[in-house]
């Protein structure tokens, strides 16, 4: 799981929020909207957290956050950079080179500006996109295991494939009872690099 979580860094997905929220930042204000609508046409610009692969109209769980905003500004404090959401919006939905594209907003417009209002730092965001989701990861992942003792053959495609090879169950180890890596562990590579390099970060002290 948390390699899954950290694996959703960036822009283009688990950190797609963050990116949404940075765009409101840049563009500051309303009056600044026309502009940045322009410079986007241009490909000078990104308009972050509009468009989705599934989602060809409004994403409804869009819908669901934008009035959820308000209730949560009702308790954490207002956040000016509702305005510039909601006039950026309507802008966009109201410009026929966006409506011809099919970009409305989606789920990702409006949950960067609700984490910012909770307190939570930006670099925080892809983590919180992923914690309702493991429920979801592990549920597919469970149905995988027990399809695959029913019949086999059905699960030559699953995406992703959810296959773990690694170590069994083991015995729990202090961390000043390791040593370091055996040379004749299969797992490692030719030059044992990588589990060296981790076992020396892990009994490191002067950090």
């Amino acid at each position: 799981m948390a390699g899954a979580a950290a694996a959703l860094f960036g822009p283009l997905h688990g950190g797609a929020n963050e990116a949404a929220l940075e765009m409101l930042r840049d563009i500051g204000s309303k009056e600044n909207i026309p502009a940045f609508l322009e410079a986007v046409k241009r490909k000078e610009k990104r308009l972050m957290g509009f468009g989705h692969r599934i989602y060809k109209a409004y994403d409804p769980r869009a819908k669901i956050c934008r009035d959820i905003l308000r209730k949560v500004f009702a308790v954490c404090g207002n956040e000016p950079l509702l305005e510039v959401a909601i006039a950026l919006e309507e802008a966009a939905l109201k410009d026929e080179y966006f409506i011809q594209r099919k970009l409305y907003p989606n789920v990702d417009f409006y949950t960067g500006l609700i984490y910012k209002a909770m307190g939570f730092p930006s670099d925080f965001f892809p983590l919180l996109f992923a914690v309702p989701r493991i429920v979801g990861w592990l549920a597919h992942w469970r149905e995988m295991l027990m399809e695959a003792r029913r019949k086999p053959e059905s699960c030559k495609i699953w995406r992703p494939r959810q296959v773990y090879v690694g170590e069994g169950e083991r015995d729990f180890v202090a961390m000043e009872s390791r040593g370091p890596p055996s040379p004749d562990d299969t797992t490692l590579n030719s030059d044992r690099s990588i589990l060296y390099k981790r076992y020396l970060i892990s009994t490191r002290r002067d950090f």
